[in-house]
């Protein structure tokens, strides 16, 4: 009996997989496309809507107010103050309705900040409140916060993706970072649109779709790709498939008007299956692929993590402290700074390695200093990644 193990790759398996490589090329292009129309229409939509009163609480495309606030303690935002809070559905303004944030900007548009309105909400369990709600500017602390460090780093992420694109757009960790770079800079980009614009709300749930089966991916083919992916190239897409059903119902509840708490539910099952997949993943690297990996690809899980640390461990403190505060504690904008530094790392990673191969340094090894080329290959190693990183973007530049 042959070992799994050492079974041959099935050769139908990497015919298809060679077919289906390019077409996946374009789709990823195009979604890089997509990915920068938002990033250009994004600050559009937003400089249109801070132009308007601002009536003090967030109302998402199904009119239904969502839990975020303002980013100072405490809060200055009138209609959260007065009860307007999370999960209470916009019926009516000055006594007309509202079904739509046309009928809302419409009614807004008419009025300036410091006049105030009749607001009419229902939550899910059948409470109905109408109170005078005086409208205000949008606060520049909240633009900070909601428009443009979000923007700031979706733009690092989508960068990147194009980056890393242009370069390995053959490979399967090249296509599966460029997708998750394009999703991360929908959601970031277009973060503040899915709160007050609408205009691509479906999209976002899609991108947050693709940024989970593309996390899910990156476990089976980084640092090096998986023998079984090798073998049965579909379970790379795997991931894709099964975070694609809560979008689906995500999007098709958002367009409900007559369910519009349903579309909560997906989303949060969405969240759950982001957050299942980046622990997968990290476990998968971190442990078993840290394990198993060779000095080059050991190195190149560290990078990975560490830039996980910096990117995400300071929000994640603040979110762990604001859990358990008694009282609020203001959120501060620049902790979003930070969390482009992992695209940045990332990218650089996959490109830094693929440079280091024996080949391409020797095809270059005119520019790269001559001692470093006559050092015994274990000692190479003891080089700061920092030395590794000049040398990587030296050669880059003057291919």
């Amino acid at each position: 009996m042959t070992d799994s193990i050492t079974r041959p790759i099935d050769p139908r398996a990497r015919i298809r997989f060679e077919q289906f490589s390019a077409l996946s090329q374009y789709f990823i292009l195009a979604y890089l496309a997509i990915a920068v129309v938002v990033m250009v229409l994004a600050p559009i939509l937003a400089i249109q809507w801070t132009r308007l009163p601002f009536l003090g609480g967030f109302v998402e495309k199904t009119m239904v107010f969502n839990g975020f606030d303002s980013s100072v303690a405490p809060s200055n935002w009138p209609a959260r103050n007065l009860g307007f809070g999370n999960g209470f559905k916009l019926i009516s303004v000055d006594a007309q309705d509202v079904t739509s944030r046309f009928d809302l900007e419409k009614i807004l548009a008419t009025h300036k900040p410091a006049d105030e309105v009749e607001v009419m909400a229902v939550n899910q369990s059948g409470t109905t409140i109408s109170k005078r709600v005086p409208l205000i500017e949008f606060p520049q602390a909240d633009r900070i916060t909601y428009i443009y460090f979000p923007y700031i780093v979706g733009l690092v992420y989508l960068c990147s993706g194009i980056w890393i694109y242009l370069f390995r757009r053959q490979s399967r960790d090249g296509k599966a970072f460029a997708i998750l770079a394009a999703s991360a800079g929908i959601c970031l980009a277009g973060l503040f649109d899915l709160f007050t614009t609408h205009v691509f709300s479906w999209l976002w749930v899609i991108a947050l779709g693709m940024a989970s089966g593309s996390i899910f991916s990156l476990a089976f083919v980084f640092p090096r790709e998986e023998l079984v992916i090798k073998r049965r190239p579909v379970i790379n897409w795997v991931g894709y498939a099964v975070a694609f059903i809560p979008a689906a119902m995500a999007c098709y509840w958002l367009y409900n008007p007559s369910s519009p708490y349903l579309f909560k539910l997906a989303w949060n099952i969405q969240f759950g299956i982001l957050g299942a997949a980046l622990i997968f993943t990290l476990c998968w690297i971190g442990f078993r692929r840290y394990r198993l990996a060779t000095q080059l690809e050991g190195r190149q899980i560290r990078m990975i993590l560490i830039g996980i640390g910096i990117s995400f461990l300071p929000i994640a403190i603040w979110l762990a402290v604001s859990a358990f505060s008694k009282t609020k504690i203001s959120f501060v904008p620049f902790l979003l700074l930070p969390l482009g530094v992992f695209p940045i790392l990332f990218a650089y990673t996959i490109q830094r390695f693929r440079l280091l191969s024996a080949d391409y340094i020797l095809s270059v090894s005119w520019f790269t200093p001559f001692w470093l080329y006559w050092l015994p290959w274990d000692t190479r190693w003891w080089l700061p990644d920092w030395a590794w990183c000049f040398l990587d973007i030296s050669i880059h530049l003057i291919r």
